[in-house]
């Protein structure tokens, strides 16, 4: 049997986290800079629209899985509502099976009973799964409360290809 392809989006109006997993093989992944100075929502969606068909066409994978947008803040924005939609219609339409979780539901399985957050989330990755992550946390670490974590949306995107595969019902040759 084939092992399973995922591609993981952490979608975001600035900035967007992606991975491709193959079993628990990390074959891909990174940041992506969505919204540039001026950009509209036209340009936002065009853009995400891009960037969603390249990894799909590249990588074909099995499964597209989504953070869903879940605190107030993201609920409340229309123009993360409307890109999510988008990706969603992108992989439907290419006939892939979409899944989206919550990120405190993904974030609850990384953190082994301590508060569930971003960084020991990315700590756990880097520990169990991906050592070679390790480089991209530091950079994260390294940056005051305030400033920007440039890595930390990748690492979500990473996580929820890892979960996905935790919590589907696969074989374990399949993985």
């Amino acid at each position: 049997m084939k092992r399973i392809k995922i591609v993981s989006i952490d979608p975001g109006i600035k900035m967007m986290g992606v991975a491709v997993v193959n079993g628990f093989d990390l074959r891909y992944w990174g940041t992506k800079r969505i919204r540039e100075k001026g950009m509209d929502r036209k340009g936002i969606l065009e853009k995400t629209e891009r960037i969603v068909s390249s990894l799909i066409s590249r990588h074909s994978p099995d499964v597209l899985v989504i953070q869903r947008p879940f605190y107030p803040q993201q609920r409340e924005s229309k123009n993360l509502r409307e890109m999510v939609k988008k990706i969603k219609a992108i992989g439907l339409k290419r006939k892939i099976k979409v899944i989206d979780y919550k990120p405190i539901d993904v974030r609850t399985f990384f953190s082994n009973g301590k508060r569930p957050t971003k960084m020991r989330q990315a700590e756990v990755i880097c520990k169990s799964y991906y050592r070679f992550l390790t480089r991209f946390l530091k950079k994260d670490k390294n940056k005051k409360w305030w400033q920007e974590k440039y890595y930390i949306k990748m690492f979500n995107a990473v996580g929820l290809g890892i979960y996905y595969l935790n919590n589907a019902k696969i074989c374990p040759k399949d993985r």
